[in-house]
This record gives C-alpha cells, structure tokens and sequence, in this order.
C-alpha cells in the first residue's frame, strides 16, 4: 500500500474513532430532542408538519436504525397557533414515554449520521487533490480528521454535518460539470442541488449561486480563447438549458421526498407569518398570540400563482424566517442585545476556527493575490463563493445570534481553499495519473524545505489544539481567547453549552457520592435529568431569584449545586452570585460545580451588604469527567 493510501485509510480510521466515541459519551444537544422522535413519526405517520423548520431528509436516514427496535411513538397535536413548534411538545412525549431507552435510539441515530461526515471528507480531499496534487489532498483529510467543529457536528442528529457533505459534493460536480456539459452530469447535479435543499433550505441560494457562477467561468474562458459571437451564444444558450433542466430536476427531487404533499397550492392561499411574505414589519406584534398571519400577496396579480413546492416545505421556510425576525435576546463578549451583530458569525469563527488553519487560509489568500491569473481566479471564485454567499445570507438575520454551527457549510470549501498552501500552484486539471508524487527524484529547494516542515508543525499545532479537549470539541476556542475555559465570555448556547455535557455530569455524580443532594440548572430542560442519570434536588434557589443586592442567604442553602454557563452569562443576573464562588470541579466545559457552605454564604452577604465590594472572578477550575 502506498504512503498516500496509508494516510488516507489512517485518517478515515482515526475520524470515524473519534466519532464514533462521542456518540456514545455526549448527551442529548438540543435539536437532537426533536429530531429524534420526528423522524420517526415521519416514517411511521406520514407527517412532515413537525419541525417544519428544517427538511425531513436527515432526519428520516438517521432514525432507519431505531424503527427496528419499535419505540413508543408520542402523539403529535395539531396546534391553532402557526408559531407553535410542536416537535418540543412531541419531545417531550417521547421522552417520557421510552425513558432511558432514548439514549440508545439516540446513539442509533448518531452512529448512522458518521457516514455523511466520511463523505464530505472523500470529496473535499478528491476535490483539493484535483486541484492542487497529493499533498493538498492529504492535507484536507488531516484537517478534516482533526478540525473541532467537525468532531463536534459529525456525530450528532442535526442534519448540518450532512449539509455540509451534500453541499461540498454539489460544488465539486458542478465544476466537473463546468468542464464538460454533458446530460449526465446535468441529471446528477440536478439530484444533488435537491439532496441539498432537502438537508438544509438555506442551500436554496444555489440556485442563483450556480447560474452565477457559471457565467463568470464562462467570461474568464472567452477572455482567454479567441471569442466567437455566434459559438457563445449557441453554447451559452445550450448549457443555460442543462442548468434550467437540473433546477426543474431538483424541484421534482423536493416534491418527491415530501410525496407531493401540498404542492402547487396557490400563493394567495397561504398565511405568511415573517414579515417580508406577510408585509407586518412590526416586531412587536410577531409575538401576539391573537396574531394568525397575512399574506402580502393575497388580492395581486400573483396569488393565483402555482408554488412549485410542497406545503410544509413552504411553511417550514416562512417559519424559520420569523423565527429569526421576531425580538429575541443574543449574546456577545458578555453584552446582550435584542437585535445582535451583524459581525457575530465572523466574530465566532475568528475564535472558534484552530489558529492555524487560519494561518493556512491567510497564505492561501496570498499566495493567489501574488500569482493571479484567470485560471486560478476561477478555481478560487467556485471555492470562495459559497462562503461568501453563507456568511452574507446568515449575516443578515441579525434578530437570533445564537448558533456558530449555522456557518458550517463554509469549512469544507475553506479547507479545499486552505490545501493549495502545499501546491505549486492551484490546477484545474490534474487526473489521478498525473499528480506530484509524495516522495519525487529532484529534491524541493531548501525554501520550499523549510515551508513544508513549518507547514507539517502547523498542522500538529491544529492536532493537538483539537485533541486536547476532546471529547468536549463543542466547546472548542482557540488560543487567542485563551482557549474554552474563556469561551463563555464570548459565547454562549451551542458554542458551548447545549446540553452535551449531562452525561459528564452524571460521571462527576458517580464518582462522588458524598455531593449530595444537588441542586442542578441545565440548559437541555427539555431532558427529564432522570433519562441521563443526572440526581438532582431541584433547582438551586429554593425560593425567589436574586434581584438587586439581595441577600444570597435569603436564596441559597448550604450544599452542593451544579450550574452551567448559559445560566451563569443570563441576561437578568439570576446566578451572578455564583461568580463569587470558587467551582471545586467542572463536568466537562459547560457546567460549574461548586460547595457552598455557611461561611460562604456569610462571605456573600457581607459582600453583598457592601457596595463597594467587587466581584470575585473564578479561579482556576479542575476539569472532570473526561
């Protein structure tokens, strides 16, 4: 076996092994308690009115396993209320309903949704090797094998892992596509823009995003050739009906998969509730239970038009839009605003993505300002343009900054962009047979020596950044914050804390059983404690909250009490006591363990009464559980 197999197989092997260990130790995350017993009441009830936010697709794969083991099924209710998100409800039903077997068709679920993440490792490493040679394909694989967010994402039933494998793979056979227009390729490019939307709607921008992209190839090809009026034309109109007939391919993908339920209803029969369809740009009013929606298009010349999609589709999209449009709390570097930061996803990549790949990206940026040619501007365009259009589109919904993971799909072109660091240059062409060996006969200067081996401690450095807090890679940040221990001072909710970490919690329990009873606050209240073997006496103030200076005395008891970090960063102050308090113990990233005792709350009343007294900042804290 050659050296380049060998890495390839190790990488393959050493990725599924990470995964596969955190699907069995992390805990529910959020979206996962609905996902769960949505996909397989999609399979067993024909529904695709529950968690219409999202495409069913992801959902169903992930739950085949679980079908066979026949799990109690909640009943799902049929809601007035447009905005009711009935999947929680079902949630926690389901919960209720299977107790701890949850947690088995859980890791289920997880382990069949691993393979997407393989697949969008193949491609991005066949794509980069394409482009760039043998070093470039391997070093997409090794960054892929290692990279936090994708140690965090790969394993879980969320659908974004597979929406970013999917929308790789789309990208990758468009520009194959690119190269030689023929009915094939058209047809299979069609399946994959619909496998795309069907795994997560924001890939919908593919549609112009190809058309686009597709012109620019164009116009740098012409530019370099000699031009001919009437053979452009000709060929233009020609491929611009491949592109008209794979966007109608993908259309009748989407319909498939939501067995045409509801498809080709009218406009004007439906009632819109964000407010570009329903024409109410009055926030406030977004939340008003007496409030049923509107339809901007209703009495117009377009609402006798025929929608293409699936009803629940088309709800599921207007659903998710008000969503994000109606008042919400966001959070950044300890500030909370109703409206958010239009920079919150560049913010949180700059500090949630490994230093070093960064470093890879600013050289691969470089090096293509340097050696620009139209060529390798055009490789560059098909690779950057998704990026540029992800972080545009999720950018502009500044009314819920919550959610990193919302710019994952971005990585695996970043990675690809990233890889031309180990190539001569960037190649549109390079088969199989005709890549730069690993080992060549003529030996690189000592410049490029000297490049390769501070390359290789580079991608150690990511290695051993993401190895060492594994298997806690959800709450990954980078050393120019100061790693994750400094994380939720940044961010919070799924950057950090999103329930994954009750199993450690249950693990901390278990090895000392003298903390008890314990008083527990966890952001997955969705999750009855009892299904994680979580122990728990309640929640920690036993009356009341912390308002003002109140006397902490008045609201906390001696004890043990375990707290996580979104309720510790909360808006209205409730656990800022804790801050004055040193945590004995931490179970995984997101939850503070602390001992309080008498003279501690003595110590905090006297604080308290004290005005002048400032507040304590935690020390350092022992990680257990791992």
């Amino acid at each position: 076996m050659s050296v380049y197999r060998w890495i390839c197989c190790s990488c393959f092997a050493v990725h599924i092994a990470l995964l596969g260990f955190a699907a069995f130790r992390d805990s529910f995350v959020w979206t996962e308690t609905g996902a769960l017993p949505a996909g397989i009441i999609h399979w067993h009830a024909g529904r695709y009115d529950i968690f219409r936010t999202s495409p069913p697709t992801y959902r169903m794969l992930a739950t085949l396993p679980s079908l066979l083991l026949e799990p109690e099924l909640p009943g799902v209710l049929s809601f007035s209320d447009p905005r009711r998100r009935n999947e929680w409800d079902a949630a926690r039903e389901f919960l209720r309903l299977n107790g701890a077997s949850s947690r088995l068709y859980l890791t289920l679920g997880r382990l069949a949704s691993i393979p997407w993440s393989l697949l969008g490792m193949w491609v991005s490493a066949r794509w980069a090797h394409e482009l760039g040679g043998v070093r470039a394909g391997l070093f997409t694989m090794i960054v892929w094998a290692f990279l936090p967010s994708f140690l965090a994402h790969g394993h879980l039933m969320t659908g974004d892992m597979a929406a970013a494998a999917i929308g790789v793979a789309v990208m990758h056979c468009f520009v194959q596509w690119s190269r030689e227009v023929k009915w094939t390729r058209t047809i299979f490019l069609g399946l994959l823009v619909g496998g795309a939307v069907l795994f997560k709607t924001s890939w919908l921008m593919l549609v112009v995003l190809l058309p686009c992209l597709w012109l620019a190839i164009r116009f740098f090809e012409d530019r370099n050739e000699q031009w001919c009026w009437r053979g452009s034309c000709l060929n233009g109109l020609r491929e611009g009906g491949h592109l008209l007939f794979a966007a109608m391919l993908a259309v009748l993908t989407i319909n498939l998969a939501y067995e045409f339920e509801g498809s080709g209803r009218r406009l004007g029969d439906y009632r819109f509730l964000s407010c570009e369809l329903s024409g109410n740009h009055e926030r406030e009013s977004l939340n008003d239970p007496a409030w049923r929606g509107d339809n901007i298009f209703s009495g117009g010349a377009l609402a006798a038009l025929p929608v293409p999609f699936p009803r629940d589709f088309v709800v599921g999209l207007d659903l998710q839009k008000w969503d994000f449009q109606r008042p919400r709390e966001s959070y950044l570097r300890g500030e909370w605003r109703e409206q958010g930061w239009w920079y919150y996803y560049l913010y949180a990549s700059l500090i949630k993505v490994p230093l070093a790949l960064q470093v890879f990206l600013a050289i691969a940026l470089i090096s293509s300002v340097w050696r620009w040619n139209p060529e390798e501007f055009v490789d560059a365009l098909v690779l950057l343009g998704p990026v540029i259009a992800i972080y545009f589109l999720v950018s502009r919904e500044t009314g819920l900054n919550k959610h990193s993971r919302y710019v994952l799909t971005a990585l695996p072109f970043l990675i690809v962009f990233a890889s031309q660091c180990f190539a001569g240059r960037l190649r549109r062409q390079c088969s199989p047979g005709n890549e730069v060996p690993l080992h060549p006969n003529r030996r690189p200067s000592i410049l490029r020596r000297f490049y390769l081996r501070g390359a290789s401690i580079l991608l150690v450095w990511l290695a051993c950044s993401s190895l060492w807090i594994y298997p806690h890679s959800l709450s990954y940040f980078n050393e120019s914050i100061g790693g994750p221990m400094n994380g939720p001072s940044h961010l919070v909710s799924s950057n950090v804390d999103w329930g994954q970490d009750l199993t450690y919690l249950s693990r901390w329990q278990a090895m000392h059983p003298q903390a008890k009873p314990m008083a527990v606050s966890s952001y997955l209240h969705i999750v009855p404690l009892e299904v994680v073997e979580v122990q728990s006496s309640g929640p920690p103030f036993r009356r009341g909250s912390l308002e003002g200076n109140g006397d902490p005395a008045k609201n906390l008891a001696p004890g043990w009490y375990a707290v996580d970090v979104g309720h510790l960063r909360r808006k209205d102050g409730k656990y800022r006591v804790f801050d004055q308090l040193t945590p004995v113990a931490m179970a995984g990233y997101s939850f503070r363990i602390y001992q309080v005792t008498e003279d501690d709350l003595a110590k905090l009343t006297k604080a308290y009464a004290d005005p002048r007294t400032s507040k304590l900042p935690p020390t350092a804290m022992l990680i257990s559980g791992r």
